[in-house]
């Protein structure tokens, strides 16, 4: 015991230093290799706005090269989302509200046994058109990617189940029967 206390007093300085020093590293590596997300600010997904798209994209990004967005999807991926929208709310009046998430990338080989970086992105209808609210960084497996989502808003559900029911009718039981029976007695007439 004496001598641990001793060993210990010897180099008073040098442990401290070097796990501050490991810390630091340490919470350097976990800061990089986080999947960054990105505080920015909405902007409207438009060609005007195709080079802050891709500044925010590359800021996201980093490095990587291989299977992350560029701004000309990101417009594309608008154009994808309003007609998927309009298909199932059949006005742009209605269209206010949905939002739509897109992952880069397509999937690959299962014999490719590394994860891909990859870049998704969400964006959301309003009245003047698709905003992009939010990018950030992802990692995909062999089988992941290209993936997108719609969300829509209960108003808009109801009015898609409208649009949806408007284009059928329902037969009631009853009335079905009558049918059926209207259809026998004029068989017989004949």
């Amino acid at each position: 015991m004496a001598d641990a206390t001793l060993s210990a007093s010897k180099w008073p300085n040098s442990w401290p230093i070097r796990f501050e020093v490991a810390c630091q590293v340490d919470a350097h590596w976990l800061r990089v290799q986080q999947p960054e997300t990105s505080e920015m600010k909405p902007m409207k997904i438009a060609e005007e706005n195709k080079s802050f798209i891709q500044q925010e994209l590359d800021r996201v990004n980093g490095k990587a090269s291989q299977s992350v967005m560029s701004s000309a999807e990101v417009i594309s991926y608008a154009d994808k989302a309003e007609v998927r929208l309009l298909g199932l709310v059949g006005a742009k009046k209605h269209a206010a509200g949905a939002t739509f998430m897109a992952r880069s990338g397509s999937p690959v080989s299962r014999a490719y046994g590394y994860r891909r970086t990859a870049t998704e992105a969400k964006m959301e209808r309003r009245n003047t058109g698709w905003w992009l609210i939010d990018i950030s960084r992802c990692q995909l497996n062999s089988y992941q990617g290209g993936e997108t989502s719609i969300a829509i808003t209960p108003a808009q559900d109801l009015v898609s189940v409208n649009l949806l029911r408007a284009k059928y009718s329902v037969l009631q039981p009853e009335a079905s029967r009558r049918m059926s029976a209207n259809q026998q007695t004029q068989s017989e007439s004949i």
